[in-house]
Parts: structure tokens; C-alpha cells; sequence
């Protein structure tokens, strides 16, 4: 290999390492929705970030919480988010529940349930 060559092939090489960096810098930004789990400890882990997310590190929009006037149990014992509850599209306490989650920067947000 002659000298220029190996030069455009190390320069092709460093220039394709940047395209790379940046790539890999504007993923993370660019993932806006996601589908999840809410582990029956509370914890979420989401499909594309697999690792436990604490429940004081992620936010549940109101509708995605069990209340009186939203179960369909016709018992309100049943109707403070615990696993009997019959809605669908709440989040149960003791159960693992799919969810529908928005990411804002690096906050996750469970914007829906996915019924069963």
C-alpha cells in the first residue's frame, strides 16, 4: 500500500469514528416514546432502558392510577390501586403492569397503561 493511500484509509477511518460519536450522543435523545413494565415492586424498566427505574425516579400521569370513580368493580374497598381492582388501564399495586412511557430528557413518564 503506498503512502497516500494508507493516510485516506486512516483519515476515512477517523472520520467514520466521528459519524459514529455523534450518532451514539443523538440516540439517546431522540428516543421520545417507549413501551415498559411496571415491576410489581413499583419499579420500571422499559424496553429500550433495561434497568430498574425507583418509583421516586419516574412520573404516572393521574389517569393511570386507580380512584373510586374510575374502577369498574362496583366496590370502592377494591378501588385504591391494590391487585383487586378490575380496571384494566390502571396500574395495580403487587402486580406487573405494561405501560405506555414518554421520555423528557431523562425523565420517565408512564403516560398510559397497556390493557390486558
Amino acid at each position: 500500500m503506498q503512502k497516500t493511500e494508507k493516510h485516506t484509509k486512516q483519515g476515512a477511518e477517523k472520520l467514520a469514528a466521528v459519524f459514529v460519536d455523534e450518532i451514539y450522543k443523538r440516540l439517546d435523545k431522540n428516543l421520545v416514546l417507549d413501551l415498559g413494565t411496571i415491576k410489581s415492586n413499583g419499579n420500571l424498566m422499559t424496553d429500550t432502558f433495561p434497568k430498574n427505574i425507583g418509583r421516586e425516579d419516574y412520573s404516572v400521569l393521574e389517569h393511570c392510577i386507580c380512584h373510586g370513580c374510575n374502577c369498574q368493580c362496583g366496590n370502592e374497598k377494591c378501588c385504591k390501586g391494590i391487585k383487586n381492582c378490575h380496571n384494566k388501564a390502571v396500574i395495580k399495586e403487587g402486580e406487573e403492569t405494561r405501560v405506555f412511557v414518554a421520555w423528557t430528557g431523562d425523565e420517565a413518564v408512564v403516560i398510559g397503561v397497556i390493557a390486558r
